[in-house]
């Protein structure tokens, strides 16, 4: 995984200076030019805007000098890592500014790029050293404040509507009433662990930007505190998470691009909590994946927490049964009710998910009942529960009616051109929207009917694919497992691994050995 780049930020009142170091190879040893200011004063407004890693700052300024720039940022920005230009005649300002902070001194007049570097690498280890310090007592901090907000839920003797009011305010910088926001990451057993990391990094730079504070409550799901939440409207609050959404997979689509789609990530915006009673059953509510996930799977910000399920919903669903038993022969008709009138119900009813596919299970018997092959009925009960949105379960319903009995077809074109496509570049990160540009078909109708052409959906087919090439690879090449990822399109080896040992029952090291 890349290693994010330091940003940089250069002061100094000459010009000539500012353009030379502008000109500095910065992005191949680790660092971003954040931006150039020619003078303390400048210098202070520009940091306390963006914070940048490190600051290349002249002793001698106009309006504020280095001296009282270094004082100032270390009382206000302690972490910033200070490397210091200098001429000759100022070396007891330089050995005071290295006495107040400063990593380290560069000579103007004889300053060789190795030298530049050498003072950078001083302050990259530094900086990273800064970073992991506070990154562990920060999530030291989180798993306490989790702690205390379980007992919370769990409605423990003590812990009750005064408590919970001085615990928001001294803590999590909120007071009651508040809006209960839980953010979820959903995606495989396999790679958990890697979106973890990702996601809770990007969490810990957007706190720091947007204002709020966040804590895990359990695996992949985060709450979000937003201080005055409860003064904006849900229309405005929508609008500042779908900001927030937005670049958080923005950033872990450029981290993570061999996930290709298998991450999940959408916000829920709950009731005002009032007290604690309040709190407790919104958080349950909240720790679960929403129910309308399964229906709106474009959508990244859910309103409510609604999952009752009508009272007529049991007779829908009988009526339903006893249209399906007048055309359940006939395959052609079978398909359209199940792509126009399946979806038009499901969608005006939004009954629970497990509900409806529970339904849909015992429908498949109907239409499957003359073929007797309940071995693979089960396999495809089982594929049934695992679908999380409502396309998904379609598409796995369209193509078992069209490939039974018998009723075997041809691929789409537009399908056989993708698959053609991801075997051709295994090794490059493949998107469904590239695969999609490929073939002249939107993301979101591929996405759809891929599955309804091949059984699998885009994902996991890719993944097979990428699978298969690697088993190929370890059984017939020298290549270590390492570079054997990288030419199935995998850059993190924890992640290959973790997936091989899915596909195959043992990891790649062993496969390898075996073969």
């Amino acid at each position: 995984m890349a290693e994010e780049s330091l940003r940089v930020l250069v002061v100094d009142d000459e010009l000539p200076l500012r353009e030379e170091l502008r000109s500095f190879d910065w992005h191949t040893h680790g660092f971003e030019l954040a931006g150039e200011t020619s003078n303390g004063a400048e210098a202070l407004a520009f940091c306390r805007r963006h914070r940048p890693d490190v600051i290349i700052t002249d002793i001698t300024m106009p309006v504020m000098d280095g001296l009282q720039l270094i004082r100032i940022l270390r009382t206000e920005l302690p972490h910033t890592q200070i490397i210091l230009l200098t001429c000759h005649s100022e070396f007891e300002f330089a050995k005071e500014a290295i006495a107040i902070g400063a990593i380290d001194y560069l000579l103007k007049v004889t300053m060789e790029a190795a030298e530049l570097i050498s003072a950078l690498n001083r302050a990259k280890a530094a900086a990273l050293r800064e970073r992991s310090h506070r990154r562990n007592e920060r999530e030291e901090l989180r798993l306490r404040l989790s702690c205390e907000l379980l007992h919370f839920t769990q409605g423990e003797p003590g812990y009750g509507d005064k408590k919970f009011g001085t615990f928001l305010k001294d803590a999590l910088q909120c007071s009651l009433p508040f809006r209960l926001i839980s953010l979820h990451a959903e995606t495989t057993p396999q790679i958990r662990f890697i979106l973890k990391r990702e996601v809770e990094q990007r969490l810990e730079r957007l706190e720091g930007e947007h204002s709020f504070t966040w804590l895990p409550v359990k695996e992949g799901v985060y709450l979000l505190f937003i201080p005055h939440a409860e003064r904006m409207n849900l229309k405005e609050l929508g609008i500042w998470l779908e900001k927030v959404l937005r670049e958080l997979k923005h950033e872990i689509k450029d981290q993570l691009s061999f996930l290709c789609g298998e991450a999940d990530l959408y916000a829920v915006v709950g009731p005002l909590i009032h007290r604690t009673d309040d709190f407790t059953v919104s958080c349950r509510f909240a720790s679960n994946r929403h129910p309308l996930r399964f229906y709106l799977p474009e959508s990244d910000v859910l309103l409510g927490e609604s999952e009752t399920v009508p009272t007529s919903a049991e007779t829908a669903a009988a009526e339903m049964a006893a249209r399906l038993h007048i055309i359940k022969d006939d395959p052609g008709k079978l398909t359209e009710w199940i792509r126009k009138d399946f979806r038009t119900w499901a969608e005006d009813g939004r009954f629970h998910p497990d509900l409806l596919k529970g339904w849909v299970n015992e429908w498949r018997r109907e239409w499957l009942r003359e073929e007797r092959n309940w071995i693979d009925y089960s396999r495809r009960t089982r594929t049934v529960a695992e679908r999380r949105t409502l396309d998904e379960l379609i598409a796995v319903l369209i193509h078992e009616v069209e490939t039974s009995r018998n009723n075997q077809r041809r691929i789409r074109t537009e399908v056989e051109e993708a698959m053609r496509y991801m075997n051709d570049h295994l090794a490059s990160p493949i998107t469904l929207a590239v695969v999609a540009e490929q073939v002249g078909l939107s993301p979101h109708h591929l996405c759809r009917i891929f599955p309804e052409e091949t059984g699998v959906s885009f994902h996991d087919y890719l993944k097979h694919q990428r699978m298969e090439q690697a088993a190929h690879l370890l059984r017939h090449t020298s290549l270590r497992v390492y570079e054997v990822a990288h030419r199935v399109g995998i850059s993190s080896y924890r992640y290959f691994t973790a997936m091989f040992r899915d596909y195959a029952g043992v990891s790649p090291r062993e496969f390898k050995k075996n073969a």
